[in-house]
């Protein structure tokens, strides 16, 4: 009878363990942004074009190397490494532009909002001005070295105080973020402002099961 209860008992232990793994993965899959996941990583070709200048272009990475809460510590290896964070859950993505107070007001993607939704930032830069991020689509088609890419959504950033700036963003769920294109600014010596651009694409993934 002993044997039995114990038999019973560790059979409920071992039914416990493996709902509580079913439910870990679980949540893990809810995200909207399927691609975080630590160890996650994407290599890019990132091309710097400056005016009358021949382009630049170097390897860059981004790996996801921790989690907590929602909060993804994605390391940039480049000229200068550093460390970042992304935001993810059920509804929405915050890339490194978000903080805790701007990660509700201004996603880089929210999954409930239509085509032509425009969001914007809560704290206005004291040049950029009011940083808006468009919604643009959601069935893009996209090739880069990596291969090519259906369903992708496009988002397009820019700014109220220069309109010669922005930020366009072609980003699949599934796979990771498949190019960026920006426009930035330097002040020249002779004064005035010059622009150049910067161009990412996504060379080689490894994604984890």
């Amino acid at each position: 009878m002993w044997t039995k209860i114990k038999f019973l008992g560790l059979s409920l232990t071992l039914l416990f363990l493996l709902a509580c793994d079913k439910e870990d993965n679980d949540e893990s899959s809810n995200l909207f942004c399927e691609f975080l996941k630590i160890g996650n990583s994407w290599d890019y070709d990132l091309t710097i074009e400056y005016p009358d200048d021949v382009p630049l272009t170097i390897k860059v990475n981004y790996k996801i190397i921790d989690e907590d809460n929602g909060y993804f510590q994605v390391r940039y290896m480049a000229i200068n490494p550093k460390d970042f964070y992304w935001y993810g859950d059920e509804e929405f993505f915050t890339d490194e532009y978000g903080t805790e107070d701007d990660q509700y007001s201004m996603p880089l993607i929210v999954k409930s909002d239509l085509p032509g939704t425009v969001r914007f930032c809560t704290h206005p830069d004291s040049y950029l001005g009011q940083v808006h991020r468009k919604k643009e689509s959601v069935s893009e088609t996209i090739s880069v070295p990596a291969g090519t890419f259906t369903d992708c959504i496009k988002i397009h950033e820019y700014y109220t105080g220069d309109q010669n700036l922005f930020k366009t963003y072609w980003i699949s769920p599934k796979f990771g973020i498949i190019q960026v294109i920006e426009k930035f600014y330097y002040i020249s010596i002779y004064g005035p402002l010059e622009y150049y651009t910067v161009t990412r694409k996504l060379k080689k993934y490894t994604l984890v099961e």
